[in-house]
């Protein structure tokens, strides 16, 4: 009988290659840091304006845009019950609704607001003017 080969049914283990030990990863030097200075702030102009709302009524700006707001959800609202289906007609009824009735309300709201504000001016004057 002959001997078979040792090498052929062996089995193989594959070559591996060298392991390096784990490295932490380098930092790259950095130039010292100077401590950043404060920027020197200017002194405060007398001519600085601040204004304080010192009353508790809603501005200008929120009544326009409540004027405008209103009818349109007030029109979403009444559309299903004037037929309206699609989602377009919804779209002009609100826009419709904003014209014609936001508008004029915002404008109105300008004029008191006008009126109103020339009055507290006058006051103001007459008042300094009385001392």
């Amino acid at each position: 009988m002959t001997q078979s080969d040792p090498t052929v049914n062996s089995p193989v283990e594959p070559e591996r290659a060298p392991v390096e030990p784990e490295r932490a990863p380098v930092e790259p030097q950095r130039a010292p840091v100077e401590p950043q200075r404060a920027p020197v702030e200017p002194d405060p102009s007398p001519d600085t304006t601040v204004y304080v709302r010192s009353r508790r009524t809603p501005t200008l700006a929120f009544w326009v845009v409540l004027a405008l707001v209103v009818p349109a959800v007030a029109a979403l609202l009444v559309a299903p019950f004037l037929g309206v289906g699609d989602l377009g007609g919804f779209f002009n009824l609100a826009m419709v609704a904003v014209l014609a009735i936001g508008a004029p309300l915002a404008a109105l709201a300008c004029v008191v607001d006008m009126v109103l504000e020339r009055r507290r001016a006058r006051e103001a004057r007459d008042s300094r003017k009385g001392r």
